[in-house]
């Protein structure tokens, strides 16, 4: 994540939850056409602009998408049940 430190450093603020997810995005894609990664990852973060969490799920193909509860492997097949019954 230096290149987000460096980036930080060149405009003067720090980047946003979207901006820095939207960063690793572009970060995995690129990677995917050189030597694939099998990595999903889960970025969540407070955004003080709207003055609210996000959370962002990224499979290992680079796909981006704002979701409001996430979890993967193994466990993540309980979870996600008991978070799509019982989530508010």
């Amino acid at each position: 994540m230096r290149n987000l430190a460096l980036m930080e450093m060149r405009t003067g603020h720090e980047p946003d939850v979207e901006s820095t997810a939207q960063f690793i995005r572009s970060e995995m894609a690129e990677a995917l056409r050189r030597a694939p990664y099998q990595v999903n990852v889960l970025i969540g973060g407070y955004d003080l602009h709207e003055k609210q969490a996000k959370l962002y799920w990224m499979d290992y193909l680079g796909t981006l998408q704002q979701v409001t509860k996430g979890a993967h492997g193994y466990a993540g097949y309980f979870v996600n049940s008991v978070l799509d019954n019982n989530f508010r």
